[in-house]
């Protein structure tokens, strides 16, 4: 049977657009978190000396795949120095009234806490986006009963697009929850 020219176009703009619906299907590059927290609360000035101070002597990550924050659309890498990343997240307590210090040896006047990321998820349906986040903090201060509890932070938001910013938003939103959520506890540790 001859061709006579008829019929579905085989080259030209039938290939092209053939072409953009393949890519468009193509899986979307990793991106890697930022290794810098972005708090949803204000900054605040520091809270005066003799304060409540805060003094992390251990911080560590005890997730099964550190390198990896999740899968929203694409995978979602976690930042590469994670000590560095979670003592940015950590400085977030400054921002809920604390003062912030990083040293491996106990502070006599200080609320001196250990801390261990246990889970940090990122996950996204069709249409949403989901973060999980479970903070392991053990902390005492002379004088006072010490506290060991575990502290979440989730978030669950309509997904637009899988960019970078927005999973960088939620990711930082549900440790800025997990901070929240620390804070009343820490604060009775507090002098008074």
């Amino acid at each position: 049977m001859r061709r006579t020219g008829r019929g579905p176009a085989r080259g030209g703009p039938a290939l092209a657009a053939m072409g953009l619906a393949l890519a468009a299907c193509a899986p979307l590059e990793p991106i890697t978190a930022s290794g810098t927290f972005q708090d949803h609360l204000p900054a605040r000035a520091p809270a005066p000396a003799g304060g409540c101070a805060v003094n992390i002597t251990a911080v560590a990550d005890a997730r099964t795949s550190p390198e990896i924050l999740g899968i929203v659309g694409r995978a979602v890498k976690a930042p590469s120095d994670t000590q560095a990343w979670l003592r940015s997240i950590l400085q977030g307590l400054g921002s809920r009234g604390f003062q912030v210090g990083f040293a491996a040896a106990p502070e006599p006047e200080a609320i001196n806490m250990q801390v261990r990321l246990d889970k940090a998820w990122l996950t996204g349906t069709a249409t949403n986006k989901t973060a999980n986040v479970v903070v392991h903090v053990r902390a005492e201060r002379a004088g006072s009963a010490p506290l060991e509890a575990d502290y979440r932070g989730a978030l669950t938001v309509m997904n637009w697009a899988s960019t970078a910013a927005e999973l960088q938003r939620l990711a930082d939103t549900a440790f800025a929850k997990a901070l929240d959520e620390m804070t009343p506890p820490l604060k009775r540790l507090c002098p008074v």
